[in-house]
């Protein structure tokens, strides 16, 4: 199969796993944030392998796939790419990226490309739906909440960040990632 289409296959397999998924407050549909992650591994340079694991990097953790059938469709290679950056979802979200953290720091430059392609698209997503937020709420308990699911995530964004300048600085993804994450805190902080 050449390299086309497979990457068609890759669309088409996550779009039946992402069917009817919603990612985001701004409700476009799931698929959207797979194929932004591909593209910016793409401007990356990343290799065909990884590109294709970042369409499906997703369907295991929220698709219910198993790396089993990636691996059926597209190969042992990139179904060992996506179970690598999939989280075991029984678990309590601190020790899933904990685990997360774990696998990123022991596993090679590709895995931690995808990765931080996966965590890039996510900072500016969030960064999206905080820009469309009215936190002059009196709701403080809404405010709350989101203030908490922000501090979260931006801890786990953080770790990325670091252990990427530890293990591979030179990442092309290294400096949007702190950059993106700094504004992130800005506006974070105003929530």
């Amino acid at each position: 199969m050449n390299n086309l289409c497979l990457y068609r296959e890759a669309i088409d397999f996550a779009y039946k796993a992402h069917q009817g998924h919603i990612k985001n407050a701004d409700q476009r549909p799931y698929l959207v944030h797979p194929i932004q992650v591909a593209l910016i591994l793409m401007q990356a340079g990343a290799d065909d392998a990884v590109v294709i694991a970042g369409i499906l990097h997703d369907v295991c953790e929220d698709g219910a796939q198993s790396v089993a059938a990636v691996s059926r469709n597209f190969g042992r290679e990139i179904a060992e790419l996506v179970g690598s950056v999939t989280d075991d979802s029984s678990l309590p979200w601190q020790e899933r990226k904990e685990r997360d953290l774990q696998k990123f720091r022991s596993g090679d430059n590709r895995i931690r490309l995808l990765r931080a392609a996966d965590v890039l698209a996510n900072i500016s997503i969030l960064l999206e739906e905080i820009s469309g937020q009215d936190f002059t709420l009196e709701d403080s308990t809404a405010q709350k909440g989101i203030t908490e699911k922000l501090d979260k995530k931006i801890w786990y964004y953080k770790h990325i960040a670091q252990a990427l300048e530890e293990l591979w600085p030179e990442c092309a993804l290294l400096e949007p990632i702190r950059s993106r994450l700094g504004e992130l805190k800005k506006r974070a902080v105003r929530a």
